[in-house]
């Protein structure tokens, strides 16, 4: 069976700014992955977070958007649920960085990643 369930979290500090993973290609992507079989959303999410961040403990709350185009994501169709979630620490592993907003702007960003950080007034 296809997987479409999945999450994707934006991850602010108490400057704003924001965390981002790099993928393999370069491009920059906040933080989604598939939720597994038994897990609930938040534990998927940070499940993802920690694997590629090292972080741990980032309270997360649903922003009440979803993104269901069936277009959004090559080769594969799923619907990410957007958390946003604040952290204390800047600490972090080499894959991610943080970034001031208007850093983000300037990007180029996986997906329709900068959509969901303008719809939460990320940036």
């Amino acid at each position: 069976m296809e997987k479409l369930l999945s999450v994707a979290g934006v991850i602010l500090n108490s400057s704003g700014d924001i965390l981002l993973h790099q993928r393999e290609e370069g491009v920059w992507e906040v933080f989604a992955t598939y939720v597994q079989p038994g897990e609930r959303l938040v534990e998927a999410l940070d499940r993802r977070v920690k694997e590629y961040s090292g972080l741990t403990g980032v309270n997360f709350e649903f922003t009440g958007r979803y993104y269901d185009d069936p277009n959004r994501h090559p080769g594969r169709h799923c619907i990410p649920f957007l958390f946003k979630g604040v952290c204390d620490t800047t600490e972090i592993d080499s894959s991610s960085r943080w970034f001031k907003k208007e850093e983000v702007r300037e990007l180029e960003l996986a997906l329709d990643n900068k959509q969901m950080l303008v719809d939460i007034q990320a940036i």
